[in-house]
């Protein structure tokens, strides 16, 4: 278990974005990048915060469910990553998420709130991240977020977001109640 003091001091990993840290504690990008870098301690409450938003231990790096690399035939007419691309490998990675989470076979019911902030070029490196926003007796509704770097550089910039329900179904394709033991377990 680290102390509290190890907690305030422990500069947030890379994996975690200024501007995920900015929503996440109602701060300025610059304030987060403080944070994030240790050049700002943190209070008990923002570092609890942090530690739920990204269900992460202080210090360790949120991982993506998916990395894949855009290839020419993911583009579009127009030369661009053709944006159902990112919408299936958001998908993918929620499915996984979602399969896990439930101990068993999850499908996909409804995508909402999809939008494409950012673009990629072939070759970028794409990462998708989950986060659990709301679980029911059945289902889990799960937020992705698609992150696009340069193949030849550190800039990322979020491409793709969306939310994504899932139901639990069992073995005759009927929806199953998620055990709560098998949630916490996730």
């Amino acid at each position: 278990m680290l102390s509290r003091e190890t907690i305030l001091e422990k500069p947030v990993d890379a994996g975690v974005r200024n501007v995920d840290i900015a929503r996440a504690l109602g701060l300025s990008e610059t304030r987060a990048s403080e944070i994030r870098h240790g050049k700002r301690r943190m209070t008990l409450e923002e570092a609890g915060l942090l530690i739920r938003t990204f269900a992460l231990e202080p210090g360790l790096p949120r991982a993506p469910l998916i990395r894949t690399t855009a290839m020419p035939t993911d583009t579009n007419p127009y030369g661009g990553v053709f944006g159902g691309w990112l919408m299936g490998q958001m998908g993918l990675a929620c499915g996984s998420f979602a399969s896990r989470h439930s101990a068993g076979k999850a499908i996909l019911v409804a995508a909402d709130g999809l939008k494409f902030p950012g673009a990629m070029a072939v070759g970028d490196e794409l990462s998708v991240y989950v986060d659990l926003l709301k679980q029911g007796r059945t289902s889990l509704r799960l937020k992705a977020e698609a992150v696009g770097r340069a193949r030849d550089g550190d800039l990322e910039t979020l491409v793709a977001e969306g939310e994504f329900t899932f139901v639990a179904l069992d073995q005759n394709n009927r929806p199953r109640p998620i055990a709560a033991e098998e949630a916490s377990n996730a």
